[in-house]
């Protein structure tokens, strides 16, 4: 099976948003102003600014993600990681390397869709699940 590209894995990933989250999506920025978005981007940073120990900022990102063409669309599967901010945890439970996804992708006449996800827990890694048919 071919690795589609990470630009293409971008792609399916966005194209699988829903209609409905992307209307909210829509509708939220229609109703936000320039100036909201610039507060907006002024709060997280103050509050990224102030973590610290008594004051912890949980944050998480999704990297390394491949996705490569199956019979029925395509397969994926990414890490999911919590770096915490400044070095600080903001939940002792979700520190580091916390497993990640497995995804079942399928073309459908509106695009790329989520057909199973599941977050695979460590010991396990992502790739290592298998769907009940």
């Amino acid at each position: 099976m071919a690795v589609l590209s990470a630009l293409a894995a971008l792609a399916i990933l966005a194209i699988a948003l829903t209609a409905a989250a992307r209307r909210r999506a829509a509708d939220a920025a229609l109703r936000a102003t320039d100036q909201d978005r610039v507060d907006a981007i002024r709060r997280a940073r103050r509050e990224l600014k102030a973590a610290n120990r008594e004051n912890p900022i949980q944050t998480h990102m999704t990297v390394n993600a491949v996705i490569e063409a199956s019979p029925d669309g395509a397969i994926g599967k990414s890490y999911l990681v919590y770096p915490g901010v400044q070095g600080i945890s903001g939940d002792g439970t979700h520190n580091g390397h916390v497993g990640g996804y497995q995804d079942v992708y399928v073309k459908t006449d509106k695009g790329w869709r989520f057909k199973r996800r599941i977050h695979v827990f460590p010991p396990d890694i992502p790739g290592s699940y298998v769907f009940p048919e």
